[in-house]
């Protein structure tokens, strides 16, 4: 009798479980909806129901029927930018979502570089995380949610997600990149801006790719997927990833995306390429959202050894190459900001920055500022130095260049005449000399400096390595620096172009003061 009456209880617990609305893990208070859209809500329900959707910021609630399945979906419009709001949904039970504002969502996704959160990782800081920390007011209106790590053989409904407040405890644990692009973004709109941020770390690109999507890339085996067995580093396999960190997403509504992620595929740059655009493709198709803006990250400028060591560059390539392949995209340069000695930069204030360039000029449609990812339209190579012409693609007189994506005047190289400075025209550089003795006598030394004002210092512009295809390297436009693979003593392949003038002494007549760096015409 007892058994009976605790299965009765049980199966009781079960049927109003059912009855209830359920919501993906998606969903929940504190979560930011896309603004002035039609944000996408879904779940499951008792078959045969139907469920309500009342909005506090309308008057109007919107229906919709449960399939046999027990799943429903409905499009809740959206105001403009505000809130708290609170949603209720209702089948015969209510459920409540509290806290909830309307603004702009980012999903960010990719490997370690997006992943490593604000605290950073052990021995690898973020720079200025604790100042970021420390401020964090849980007033502000940025949310942040964080899927946990997941893999499955097939697409899942379901991922373990929390929407938290801006306070110090969920600053520190969050993506640093993610975070301060939103904060970045917040301040400038001011508006919500909530990031789901879902990532994991030293993972290729086709683990976050569907099946359909891989099945047109003959190269890989996919039969790992309808094979029962365990399988190992689930996490490195094609579609483990989209199957459990994306597909419970889709297709929750949101403004772009921002990927930061290509360090595990340098061993296939020319593979990379194909890949992205395909991506790209799907997580569009998916979402079902128009072209929606996809806005990624170079690769850190990390030095590697061996027989792979300009493996990098050629990823880097293949990702200036994806800007002509993906419509709707951008890159954030990040080769002045990385570390040769560490694949995890600590500038990534600079990362989330320079990604908010890219989504206020190109998304948000600010005018004044042109933060395109610069591209090589010609270049000279002379005395072992070489002259790239960077493409202004704005030709806007006057326009803010914030990455100094491209040089002044639009990326065209400087004419300067001979014995002028850069960072001050019409006056001569400052004589920089390094004496020491010899014999008798003395010897004056005189060494390349950079100039101690820099013309562009106050656009923290990155490095700009141009692919050079005949010299079969890279060119350093925006460094004092040759940057050469480890234990390459030539510079072979490897070209600088110097932006700082300096000191120079000719035999022919007394010493003069000349310019070295840019060529003039």
């Amino acid at each position: 009798m007892k058994r009976i009456l605790l299965t009765l209880a049980a199966l009781g617990t079960a049927l109003t479980m059912q009855a209830k609305v359920v919501l993906p893990g998606i969903f929940g208070d504190n979560m930011v909806l896309q603004q002035q859209s039609e944000a996408q809500f879904w779940g499951k329900a008792a078959p045969g129901k139907k469920v309500t959707i009342r909005p506090s910021w309308s008057t109007q609630g919107i229906t919709a029927n449960v399939g046999k399945d027990g799943r429903w979906r409905a499009a809740v419009p959206t105001p403009e930018a505000g809130g708290p709001y609170t949603i209720e949904l209702s089948d015969g039970e209510r459920l409540t979502l509290r806290d909830v504002l309307i603004g702009e969502v980012w999903l960010c996704s990719g490997q370690s570089n997006m992943e490593m959160p604000v605290h950073g990782f052990p021995n690898q800081p973020v720079e200025g995380s604790a100042e970021a920390i420390i401020r964090a007011r849980a007033a502000t209106p940025i949310r942040l949610c964080t899927v946990k790590r997941s893999t499955a053989r097939t697409p899942q409904e379901e991922c373990a997600a929390q929407w938290l407040k801006h306070t110090p405890e969920a600053v520190a644990g969050t993506s640093a990149t993610a975070y301060y692009f939103a904060r970045y973004l917040q301040s400038v709109l001011d508006v919500p801006v909530g990031v789901i941020v879902t990532c994991w770390g030293g993972t290729p690109v086709e683990a976050w790719m569907d099946r359909e999507t891989m099945s047109g890339f003959k190269e890989f085996d996919l039969s790992f997927l309808d094979n029962p067995d365990q399988i190992d580093r689930p996490q490195y396999k094609p579609c483990g990833l989209y199957n459990g960190m994306i597909a419970p997403l889709v297709p929750y509504t949101v403004k772009g995306f921002l990927w930061y992620q290509g360090e595990s595929n340098r061993p296939n740059p020319t593979q990379y390429r194909a890949l992205m655009p395909a991506f790209v493709k799907m997580l569009r198709e998916r979402w079902a959202q128009g072209e929606l803006p996809f806005y990624y990250v170079q690769i850190a400028p990390y030095r590697y050894d061996g027989p792979n060591a300009i493996s990098g560059a050629l990823l880097r390539e293949a990702q200036l190459h994806n800007l002509k392949d993906i419509p709707s995209s951008g890159m954030a340069v990040t080769l002045d900001i990385g570390d040769e000695g560490c694949i995890h930069p600590a500038k990534k204030e600079e990362v989330g920055t320079r990604l908010a360039w890219l989504a206020l000029s190109k998304t948000y449609g600010m005018k004044g500022i042109d933060a395109d990812t610069p591209v090589c339209e010609k270049m000279e190579v002379a005395d072992g130095k070489a002259y790239p012409d960077l493409r202004d693609r704005s030709r806007r007189p006057g326009a803010l260049r914030p990455h100094a994506h491209g040089l002044r005047n639009g990326g065209r190289r400087p004419r300067l005449p001979p014995g002028h400075s850069p960072d001050r025209e019409g006056q001569k550089p400052p004589d920089r000399r390094v004496r020491r003795r010899s014999g008798t006598g003395r010897r004056a030394l005189r060494l390349p400096q950079r100039s101690r004002s820099h013309p562009f210092q106050h656009l923290r512009h990155p490095r700009l390595l141009v692919p050079h295809r005949r010299l079969g390297g890279e060119v350093n436009a925006c460094s004092n620096r040759p940057i050469r693979p480890r234990g390459q003593t030539s510079a072979a392949g490897f070209f600088q172009t110097r932006i700082s003038g300096h000191v120079s002494r000719r035999r022919s007549g007394s010493a003069k003061r000349g310019f070295s760096g840019w060529r003039s015409r």
